[in-house]
């Protein structure tokens, strides 16, 4: 597919996780697909290689939520699994 034919203006997306603790109607974060988020987020990018080629599906190496270490896997699909010591589903 050549770039007049993509969906997305750059081949890249942003993930921003909010720092709120936890709440219920407020939004937790956001993704943007096909370019950075400057609002949210600053000039140091990380970047992470896709896990699978035809997903947006990636690891996030550590992440902290509501002060438990967790390591996550996000995909489009709305598919979230995590790895603990107890071998939980997330």
């Amino acid at each position: 597919m050549n770039r007049e034919e993509s969906l997305l203006d750059e081949p890249i997306f942003t993930v921003w996780l909010a720092r709120r603790g936890p709440q219920d109607g407020v939004p937790g974060g956001q993704f943007t697909y096909g370019g950075l988020d400057t609002e949210h987020c600053g000039p140091i990018i990380a970047y992470e290689k896709l896990s699978s080629p035809t997903y947006f599906q990636f690891k996030v190496k550590e992440n902290f939520i509501f002060t438990h270490l967790v390591t996550v896997l996000v995909t489009d699909w709305g598919d979230w699994s995590r790895k603990t010591d107890k071998k939980e589903n997330f």
